[in-house]
């Protein structure tokens, strides 16, 4: 059980009730999560009844680390990959009429946010997104109002009539990482409502079950993550997550009309143009910076050819820094590139994850290293410029590359995202004809 399944309690009208901390703890321990238990006997409360006003702050704090991964695993992109046929199909079919993309338990809205701003759908989309937690759906509001996106978030039931699925045929329902939160009897229930209210697909992104995956999850929330809470429920998220049978059982006994397919190579993304590309702009990058710097040095050597031991001891000072960290990453970018997916999973996020998180660190360790065991003026100058030229890289290929869609206006369309080398989308059914 995930800690914040348990902080919050509604009747069936939707006002909020009060929850129990010692209950919580409890329920916590029975189930032999002492840590968990732990952690919620450390949540504020008054009277033995938590603090409403801190779980809410608790949940943005927690839903703002989960942006994290949304964002390293490139969730808005391998959406938008996997329904953009079926939107294409749709638009074809009517094109006088809207499309409608409804995204249940959608938190703080990233998934419909970054469709949003992209306008990798294409035109005459409605983008929509619902939680059950009036807390995550406002925030998700406040945050499309502040970056001037045309999407919706609703507070409520999805599947209730009149929330946000106006018409069926016309919907594309999707969600990440909300099956593991249904205990396997109450899936069924969960696709037999988007038959009931007929969807035209629908298409559930979840962690693959193995052992990799909650070593890779342990790894990962150690490395970015700071709430406790964060750590907890990331790596039982993967634990506890549905194997493929169980899914595929469950959406034929509730959805019947509909063709399923599970893809398990869900647990990373196939993007190699996209990270190709990526290297060639930040090589070239690092290159132009660094210009100056070369320049300067030779500059140096052809007025005083005696300083180039002076510059040798420099260089070979940085890379016993450099070097370890080096062989480290290109080691985990071989296993990334040779071999299986479970293999470079726990690469990604066993060494990949971790280092480039220390990389400024060790970029600052090794031009210190340089300076003093230069003791060189000019040297130290030159070290100085290059560190921060390749600290600025990623703020500067983020602002010249990545950032054109983040100024205030209506979002506009943009070159679509690579498509995946699978022609079956993870977890995607399409409706019998």
């Amino acid at each position: 059980m995930e800690i914040t399944d348990l902080l919050w309690a509604f009747d069936g009208a939707g006002d909020r009730q009060d929850v129990a901390r010692d209950e919580v703890a409890g329920r916590l321990a029975r189930l032999g999560q002492r840590r968990a238990a732990r952690i919620v006997r450390r949540l504020p409360a008054t009277g033995g009844v938590l603090d409403a006003a801190a779980v809410d702050a608790l949940a943005l704090r927690v839903h703002c680390e989960l942006l994290r991964l949304a964002e390293e695993l490139l969730l808005g992109r391998r959406v938008a990959d996997h329904i953009g046929p079926v939107v294409q199909r749709l638009r074809r079919e009517r094109p006088t009429e809207p499309v409608r993309v409804v995204d249940i338990g959608c938190g703080l809205g990233y998934v419909v946010r970054w469709l949003a701003q992209s306008g990798a759908l294409g035109p005459g989309v409605e983008l929509f997104g619902v939680d059950l937690n009036p807390v995550l759906a406002a925030a998700a509001r406040e945050l499309a109002a502040a970056e001037a996106l045309d999407c919706e978030f609703v507070h409520g039931d999805a599947f209730d009539p009149g929330t946000a699925i106006q018409h069926g045929p016309r919907t594309v329902v999707i969600s990440s990482g909300l099956m593991h939160h249904l205990p396997a009897p109450e899936l069924p229930a969960l696709f037999a409502a988007q038959e009931r209210l007929g969807v035209a697909a629908f298409a559930h992104w979840d962690i693959v079950p193995s052992r990799w995956s909650t070593l890779g999850a342990w790894v990962f929330h150690r490395a970015r993550m700071r709430e406790p809470v964060s750590r907890h429920d990331g790596v039982l998220s993967a634990r506890r997550a549905h194997p493929a049978p169980v899914l595929m059982a469950a959406a034929a006994a509730g959805a019947p009309g509909y063709l399923a397919r599970v893809v398990e190579r869900t647990g990373l993304i196939e993007h190699r143009r996209s990270d190709r590309l990526a290297a060639r702009r930040g090589a070239a990058l690092v290159a132009a910076m660094l210009v100056p710097v070369v320049l300067a040095c030779l500059v140096d050597l052809a007025a005083h050819p005696s300083r180039l031991t002076v510059y040798a001891r420099t260089g070979v000072a940085m890379l016993q820094v450099y070097g370890p960290y080096a062989a480290l990453v290109l080691l985990a970018l071989l296993f990334y590139t040779l071999l299986g997916w479970r293999q470079r999973y726990l690469a990604a996020a066993a060494i990949l994850g971790p280092f480039t998180l220390i990389r400024p660190a060790v970029v600052v360790a090794g031009g210190a290293f340089g300076v003093h065991t230069s003791r060189d003026p000019l040297a130290a100058v030159l070290v100085g410029l290059a560190v921060v030229a390749v600290l600025a890289v990623e703020p500067v290929a983020d602002r010249v590359w990545y950032c054109a869609a983040r100024t205030a206006g209506p979002p506009t369309r943009v070159k679509r995202p690579v498509r995946r080398r699978h022609p079956v989308p993870p977890d995607v059914a399409r409706r019998r004809r």
